[in-house]
């Protein structure tokens, strides 16, 4: 089993709560994991075939473009223009209307100006940042969020993520936690009040600041994914941490092991954010299959994902099981053209789900086989992210001894 490569972030959560008299202190400091460079392109080197990024030695090159603007300006005073136009129309009223414009604009003599400006082009590899432009996330400071918005208080996992409820009477946070449990010894978590701060209880990791929703969205390319959502693995660079067919509901999301062995992902796991920083928002417009995601194709069904506070991984794969899951109309079916139609429906065939109303196509379908989760990455067209699928991961696949 890989715990190694678990370990620093996610899986195992050994520390507790378990006097509110001992403050709280962090864990060891563990640094963000080097990995190999993606092979998911860089959606800003498609801007310029021939422009260099800023990981190279040679600084980009800007251009200057000069733009003509044609002005006009007229010889005649305002005024007395205002009045030759008034005293022809007194003159001249049974002239026809056609006529009267014409020995206006006779009368009105113009002298084209052109004005030049040089305007400064940027490469477009300047839109690219840099690959040390922000120093990856400590993967202690993932699990610290763990800690924080899920603890172990008094030997019950407890939801004490911020903002708490707003309340009437002053909680006792001591009564809070002996009576986290019955005295028979049974767990009652509904019994903790979110939101609370004390010395003993795990802080707010100060690397995610509070969102403010009249900031702009940052781009795809310029957040850190959560290492559970991306390629984090040593062993298996290929692969995520998470094993999940997205055709099954998000309580059967499995650790990936050296073995074929099944770990649960735990809600201390998927309460931590998709993002550093958070994000209210992610677009998800594109979809590819291993080995080559630069091949990303239209997502039919585009998806939002949306958080006020925001996006827990939780959240990110609610989404995705959401919006596949959902039955295909026949008029989206019909949409299509013969081979996309019979491709989703061997996959549809191949996948049985059930009998009677069960058996109904699904938009999971047009994915084939490519159903288990292979990572996240910004999508080549810019506008979003792009979802990374595979077929079953080979180190699961158990042979039939029959």
């Amino acid at each position: 089993m890989l715990i190694d490569e678990y370990r620093p972030h996610a899986f195992f959560y050994l520390r507790s709560v378990n006097d509110l008299s001992v403050p709280w202190v962090p864990s060891p400091f563990t640094p963000a994991r080097q990995l190999p460079p993606s092979k998911v392109g860089s959606p800003v080197s498609l801007l310029s075939s021939t422009s260099t990024t800023l990981s190279s030695k040679s600084p980009p090159r800007r251009t200057k473009k000069t733009l003509q603007f044609h002005l006009e300006e007229s010889q005649t005073s305002p005024t007395s223009d205002v009045g030759t136009r008034a005293s022809e129309r007194r003159k001249h009223r049974h002239l026809s209307f056609l006529r009267s414009v014409r020995k206006q604009l006779k009368s009105r003599k113009m002298a084209p100006k052109v004005l030049e400006v040089e305007i400064e082009q940027y490469d477009p590899a300047e839109l690219e940042p840099s690959a040390s432009a922000t120093p990856p996330i400590p993967l202690s400071e993932w699990k610290a969020w763990s800690y924080y918005a899920r603890p172990c208080v008094n030997g019950v996992d407890v939801d004490n993520l911020s903002p708490k409820p707003k309340l009437d009477v002053e909680l006792d946070i001591q009564m809070m936690f002996d009576h986290i449990k019955s005295p028979g010894g049974t767990p009652h978590p509904e019994r903790w009040i979110k939101g609370q701060k004390h010395p003993a209880l795990p802080p707010r990791p100060a690397t995610w600041k509070r969102v403010d929703p009249l900031a702009p969205l940052p781009f795809p390319w310029e957040i850190q994914l959560n290492p559970l959502l991306t390629h984090s693995l040593i062993t298996y660079p290929e692969y995520t941490p998470i094993y999940w067919n997205l055709t099954l509901r998000t309580s059967l999301l499995f650790f990936l092991t050296e073995d074929g062995g099944l770990q649960f992902v735990m809600d201390n796991d998927v309460c931590q954010p998709a993002s550093c920083p958070l994000v209210t928002h992610m677009y998800i417009c594109a979809y590819a299959f291993a080995p080559d995601w630069n091949v990303q194709y239209r997502l039919p069904w585009p998806i939002m994902l949306q958080s006020r506070d925001g996006i827990t991984c939780e959240d990110f794969f609610d989404g995705l099981y959401e919006n596949f899951g959902q039955h295909l109309k026949k008029s989206e079916y019909e949409k299509w053209d013969e081979d996309m139609q019979r491709y989703a429906m061997q996959s549809h065939i191949k996948h049985p789900r059930g009998w009677a109303e069960d058996d109904l196509m699904k938009r999971s379908d047009i994915l084939g086989d490519n159903i288990f989760y292979r990572g996240l990455a910004p999508s080549l067209n810019m506008e979003g992210w792009v979802l990374l699928l595979g077929p079953e991961p080979p180190m699961m696949i158990k042979e039939n001894p029959f």
